[in-house]
């Protein structure tokens, strides 16, 4: 039997008019052709399809949406307002928050606050100084990233309580395996230090640059007695002497580490 490999060069124009006609029988095939060469076509014709798509079912709808966050332009406005106001999709709002008029944002920022919407929100709304940020909505690494999207300074207690709950979240979540440089594979017997950690380290580049000195030097002794509570746990020197893999040493290397940051972080909030 033979095969034929399937040819890609049907005119656009006759793929949509063949998607448009829905008793063709050829709209699963066309949709799937259209969406394969989008990238590629001229970009009046990719509004075209975008339009097309927004008045078909969900499915196209919702993938029109995510074409229009990376092709986007102002003529869609209109239809993606009334698209948010007859369907209330999610994707849509997104498309509200990244491109719509800040005013527009500011004033319908309740209904488009779902979810994780608020985080991006807090990203294009963080430079107006009406705006007031909710942190309790957001994550250690959410604050952090609106923080230094909105360039305004913070006090070192604030500095220093995203150091600790960037710390906290890192505990909660675990250490994927890749997140130790092969220094630790390389230096075998060398304890960790949470600053090691990539958030962590990025937090203190970031408070660095902002002058915030002494949260960085209050986390850094914190950071100095979890190191040394690592290089003083057994489980640690006992995994000194095993001949593992280093793909092993760094997972249960992580786990002793993990293990006494959430210790040093209980201690904290007793003390505080």
């Amino acid at each position: 039997m033979k095969h034929f490999k399937k040819k890609h060069n049907t005119a656009t124009n006759i793929l949509i008019k063949r998607f448009t006609n829905k008793k063709s029988g050829m709209v699963s095939e066309t949709r799937r052709e259209i969406q394969h060469r989008f990238d590629y076509l001229d970009w009046s014709v990719q509004k075209r399809i975008i339009f097309l798509f927004l008045e078909s079912g969900k499915t196209d709808r919702v993938w029109a949406y995510s074409k229009m966050l990376k092709f986007w332009d102002d003529c869609f406005i209109t239809v993606v307002k009334s698209h948010w106001e007859k369907f209330n999709d999610l994707k849509c709002s997104w498309l509200i928050i990244k491109h719509f008029p800040l005013s527009y944002v500011k004033e319908h920022e309740r209904e488009l606050s779902l979810g994780d919407n608020y985080y991006h929100i807090c990203r294009r709304l963080c430079k107006d100084k009406s705006f007031r940020i909710n942190k309790t909505r957001l994550n250690a690494q959410q604050y952090l990233n609106i923080i230094r999207d909105s360039e305004e300074k913070i006090s070192d207690e604030e500095a220093l309580y995203i150091l600790y709950a960037l710390s906290r979240d890192r505990c909660q979540k675990g250490l994927p395996i890749n997140y130790f440089t092969n220094k630790y594979c390389c230096n075998r017997g060398d304890a960790p230090s949470p600053i090691d950690i990539p958030e962590i380290s990025m937090a203190f580049y970031y408070f660095r640059q902002m002058g915030n000195q002494d949260a960085l030097k209050a986390y850094a002794r914190w950071a100095d007695s979890v190191q040394k509570h690592i290089n003083g746990n057994i489980k640690f020197w006992e995994l000194q002497s095993l001949p593992v893999p280093d793909y092993i040493y760094i997972t249960q290397l992580s786990e002793i580490m993990m293990k006494v940051m959430s210790d040093a972080l209980k201690h904290l909030e007793i003390v505080e």
